[in-house]
This record gives structure tokens, C-alpha cells and sequence, in this order.
């Protein structure tokens, strides 16, 4: 990797021989789409480490992570590669790993800051009113993402962040889903520019049409549109699975206190049926939240699972799932006719309006989140 490096700061060739020629390799570190955070070019990533201009690629898989970062004015390159966290099983040493790893200084900037001359900090870093950045709060997913398969609901539902501003001007990351747990933390640097841990340099862009977001060399924080705000679909859908997890615990207690009162739900066996309809679609509901969630927990424990083999069991959720979403036009349809003809009490009626408006929200989840999916590609 040393040489390479001496070749990729020599223009492409190294004692002697000509690896790629001088004009292919500025035309792959070519600036496109360049943001005060950096840019990205044709594999090569430009920002600013420590004050000075860098140009590299970083990245990382299950089993390990390295980064190469080349400093052009002062002819010198690092690279750094460490130990993935492919060999952790469980939840809390997944957790303790992370933790752990983002605890630990970045090589790079830590050679740059000792070993490269001091770059002074702007006057704008120092400012005690922000108030040009306070647009930049609200809830964000990375342009990373899945949105045509099942993976959707990690992705993007999943790993949604809540932005917010603090006092000194710098900007705090918090998953949605775990709002007291902070993800990061981005340093102002200068107006609607920011440095964090995890994502390095980012530009808050709001001066590049109607939608406004944070860029990185590789990566955006874009905005979450309202109707994919994990802060009210995740309230509405627990809020819906328990009504479905209750109405079929509660089920066979009911059946019993009919029987032993001898009294009938309905004396109409029509309506029995679609009572008892009403109950399997729920079930239904109950089966693919419960096998999803299964198949989201193995998939961070584990994700060596998402191979060929896991088709036949996608094909078996997905058939599952869009008999949920079917179903749910059955809960509805039961319900209006319950509220015609009087069937039940008024409380019955009552909380069979209940049950279908929580099948349609479970039928939306699934349909919206590819849980009712239609592609083994992912």
C-alpha cells in the first residue's frame, strides 16, 4: 500500500514505470459535486483532515475497515486497516464493540494534527448566535439506503436521526427510535459546516432549491418527508399490533364466558363467520410481525444469513403478509356491516372499528416497508 501510495502521488507512476497515465488519474480525482464539506470524484473521496486538503477512500465490510488518505501538498499518504467486528454474535457485544470503536481516535487525524503545520481556525467557528443554521433541525435518513425490498425497514425507518442544535452552535445526532441516545455530534466549523466523528465533514445545503440536507463527500442526510416520520408510524404501528395481539389473546377468554353464559356472539351464522375472519386476519398480522421482527434481530446478529438460502422463507413471509394486506379490506367490510345491522353491542361495534383501523395501518407497514414484498432481490 506504500507504494501505491508513492504512485498515486507521482501522477501515476513509481521508479520508473507508468502504472495509469497523469491524465486518467486527475480525471478520477476530479471534483464532482463538490460541497464546502468535500466532494466525491471517480472513486477518490476530497475533504479536509485537520485542516488540510486530502484525497482518499475509506470504507469497510463485516470482517474489517480501512482507510487511505493522501495529503497532495505535503506529499504524504496514510493508510490504516483494522479488525472488523465479523466474530460478534450478540446484541451486547455488538453494542460494546461499537462503542469501544468509536471511542478510538482516528489514526489519520491524529498524525495530521501532530505531524502537519497548524491551520488556524476561522473567526466564524468562535460566533455565540447561530441563527443562519437553525434550519438545519429535524429528522434525516442517509441517502444509503434500500427502498424497493424488505431491507427498507432497517434502512431507512429503522435508522432515521433527529437533528438538533445546542447552545454552542454544534449540532447533535439522536436515533429517532432511541431519542435519549446520542449518535453523534457534529463540531461547527463555519457557517452551515460541520465535523463529527462518524460521518467526518459535513455542508448543511440550503441554498440548493426547495429541499434542504447535509452533504458529505459520500453521503447525505436527507430530509424525512412526514409520511415516513418514524416518530409517529412507530407509535401507531405498536399501538395497532397490540391491538391485534389482544384482541387474540382475549379471544378464547370471551369464547369461554360465551359458553359458559349460553349465549351466542350472533345468532346470524354469517356474521359468525366474518367475527371469526375478522380473528384470522389478525393472526395473520400477528405471525408476520412476530417472523419479521425474527428476521431483522438475525439479520444484525448475523448478516451472513442473507443468502439464497433465506429465499424460500421470504417467499413464505411475503405470501403471509399480502394476505394480511387483503385481509384488511375483510376487517373493514365486517365492520361497516356490524354498524348497519347492529351486530353486537355498541361497544363491540365500537372496538370492531378498532381492529380494522389498526389491519389497515398494519396493512400500510407492510406494504409501504416491503414486508408484503415482491422481490428476492435486496
Amino acid at each position: 500500500m506504500g507504494r501505491f501510495i508513492r504512485a498515486l502521488m507521482n501522477g501515476g507512476a513509481l521508479d520508473g514505470a507508468r502504472i495509469l497515465p497523469q491524465a486518467r488519474l486527475d480525471e478520477m480525482m476530479a471534483p464532482n459535486s463538490a460541497t464546502p464539506a468535500g466532494y466525491l470524484g471517480l472513486v477518490f473521496f476530497g475533504t479536509k483532515v485537520a485542516g488540510h486538503d486530502s484525497i482518499g477512500h475509506a470504507g469497510g465490510m463485516i470482517h474489517f475497515s480501512s482507510d487511505l488518505t493522501i495529503f497532495p501538498e505535503q506529499g504524504i499518504g496514510i493508510f490504516v486497516s483494522r479488525d472488523g467486528i465479523g466474530e460478534i454474535n450478540a446484541p451486547k457485544e455488538l453494542k460494546d464493540a461499537l462503542k469501544e470503536l468509536n471511542e478510538i481516535p482516528d489514526p489519520t487525524t491524529v498524525i495530521a494534527e501532530r505531524f502537519l503545520p497548524k491551520v488556524p481556525e476561522t473567526a466564524d467557528a468562535h460566533a455565540t448566535t447561530f441563527s443562519s443554521d437553525a434550519s438545519v433541525a429535524g429528522i434525516y435518513h442517509t441517502s444509503r439506503r434500500a427502498e424497493s425490498s424488505w431491507e427498507r425497514l432497517s434502512d431507512d425507518l429503522l435508522s432515521q436521526l433527529v437533528v438538533k442544535n445546542d447552545s454552542a452552535g454544534n449540532v447533535r445526532l439522536f436515533p429517532a427510535t432511541v431519542p435519549f441516545l446520542e449518535y453523534d455530534m457534529l463540531k461547527r466549523v463555519e457557517r452551515n459546516l460541520y465535523e463529527g466523528r462518524i460521518f467526518g465533514r459535513m455542508a448543511f445545503m440550503d441554498d440548493v432549491g426547495s429541499e434542504s440536507y447535509f452533504a458529505a463527500p459520500a453521503i447525505r442526510l436527507q430530509r424525512v418527508p412526514w409520511s415516513l416520520d418514524v416518530r409517529w408510524i412507530g407509535p401507531a404501528f405498536v399501538m395497532s399490533a397490540a391491538v391485534a395481539l389482544m384482541t387474540l389473546l382475549a379471544w378464547p377468554v370471551g369464547a369461554l364466558w360465551r359458553r359458559w353464559r349460553k349465549r351466542r356472539w350472533s345468532h346470524d351464522s354469517g356474521d359468525r363467520r366474518k367475527f371469526l375472519a375478522v380473528r384470522l386476519v389478525l393472526f395473520i398480522d400477528v405471525v408476520v410481525i412476530i417472523a419479521a421482527a425474527v428476521l431483522l434481530s438475525m439479520r444484525f446478529i448475523d448478516p451472513r444469513i442473507l443468502d439464497d438460502a433465506l429465499d424460500p422463507l421470504l417467499v413464505v413471509l411475503y405470501s403471509l403478509a399480502w394476505l394480511g394486506v387483503f385481509g384488511a379490506i375483510l376487517t373493514v367490510w365486517a365492520a361497516t356491516l356490524f354498524w348497519r345491522k347492529g351486530v353486537g353491542s355498541r361497544w363491540s361495534r365500537i372496538y370492531h372499528s378498532l381492529i380494522a383501523a389498526s389491519s389497515v395501518m398494519i396493512a400500510w407497514f407492510f406494504v409501504t416497508f416491503h414486508i408484503a414484498g415482491t422481490t428476492l432481490n435486496y
